[in-house]
């Protein structure tokens, strides 16, 4: 019997525990379980050499090879070329925790949702220490382990990443201030027109930055291209957990596979792309707060522009319900009005 899940996701069928019925080459029954790939002839047990036929394979009771009954206790066979009792690997990858066990010890059933980084590490051969990736019977515990790993590796990416733009929003803001405010404007300088749409907080910012001419926001607006790509690859979407549940959900609609992938919501990071708002929304108002004061100290002919501020007071009120312990950042409270910032623009 195989997996349903031949992919990332942690397997949901009860690995058979049942000696392999399978033979070998030489004729003599295969030493391995139901359920895996037989290994070479060189591993019957009863045709091997000496040298494998006094190898340790019972860590419990010391017993080599050639002193277990594989009729009970059949072998487990990675690609690696070691090989372990069942229950001894049993022992190794702690099946207990993530199977309802017999009075046998052999798994009859799946625990439920196995919990959040339940193991420290992604289990792999006690002897040499590579992957059991291709070891059905423990699909779901490497799988899951290598999902947890996965998790890990995103939310230390996400955070150093998250580091990086935010000393680069420091870095531009002590630029700014320390740079001095134009007295005039190039003849060319138009405003821009704003047209709502998808893009208008990026808009808006263009039109400022062409209003006061000259390089002067330019890093700042890199930095909120950046922040922008930083939220799209921190998204619910981009997370391991989720990736394998679309892959699985494919395949399913493939006819690939019967069962699904549930998993628990609140593996999913938020942090990151909370973090990420608040950059985008700091940048923002590092950009207006330093036009805002250029207008204030230019002496010439002015004209006005409207800022639509409605995506920035949503963002602050969905960090406001999170902080709350929303946990999709919303509340009942219904649609905030929109807020219009007149501001006016030198000609």
């Amino acid at each position: 019997m195989l997996t349903s899940n031949r992919c990332a996701a942690p397997c949901d069928w009860v690995p058979c525990s049942k000696r392999c019925e399978a033979q070998l080459g030489c004729g003599h029954q295969c030493p391995s379980v139901c359920g895996e790939l037989c290994p070479g002839d060189q591993y019957c047990q009863v045709c091997c050499s000496d040298e494998i036929k006094s190898t340790m394979v019972d860590f419990i009771m010391g017993l080599q090879y050639n002193e277990i009954d594989i009729d009970v206790d059949p072998c487990i066979f990675p690609a690696c070329g070691h090989f372990v009792a069942k229950s001894s690997m049993d022992g190794v990858m702690d099946m207990k925790a993530h199977y309802t066990m017999s009075a046998e010890d052999n798994p009859i059933a799946v625990s439920g949702i196995s919990r959040p980084f339940l193991m420290d590490e992604v289990k792999t051969c006690p002897t040499c220490r590579s992957s059991l990736r291709n070891v059905s019977r423990y699909g779901r515990i490497v799988r899951r382990a290598m999902l947890d790993e996965a998790t890990k590796k995103f939310i230390a990416w996400s955070n150093d990443e998250h580091l990086q733009l935010a000393q680069r929003l420091v870095d531009i803001q002590q630029s700014l201030s320390e740079k001095s405010l134009p007295r005039m404007l190039p003849q060319n300088t138009r405003p821009a027109k704003l047209r709502m749409t998808a893009n208008v907080r990026l808009k808006q910012l263009h039109a400022v930055r062409d209003c006061i001419g000259g390089e002067r926001y330019q890093s700042a607006l890199q930095l909120w291209n950046s922040i922008s790509e930083y939220i799209k690859k921190v998204r619910k979407e981009e997370q391991p957990f989720q990736r394998v549940a679309d892959f699985v959900h494919h395949a399913k609609a493939q006819g690939q596979t019967q069962q699904g992938f549930v998993y628990d919501e609140t593996l999913i990071q938020v942090r990151g792309k909370l973090q990420g708002l608040s950059l985008w929304l700091r940048c923002e108002s590092i950009v207006f707060s330093d036009f805002i004061k250029f207008r204030q100290n230019f002496k010439g002919p002015v004209q006005t522009i409207n800022l639509d501020f409605a995506e920035q007071m949503k963002e602050c009120e969905v960090r406001f319900w999170c902080r709350c312990g929303s946990s999709d950042g919303t509340s009942n409270a219904g649609t905030r009005p929109r807020s219009i910032a007149v501001l006016s623009i030198p000609q």
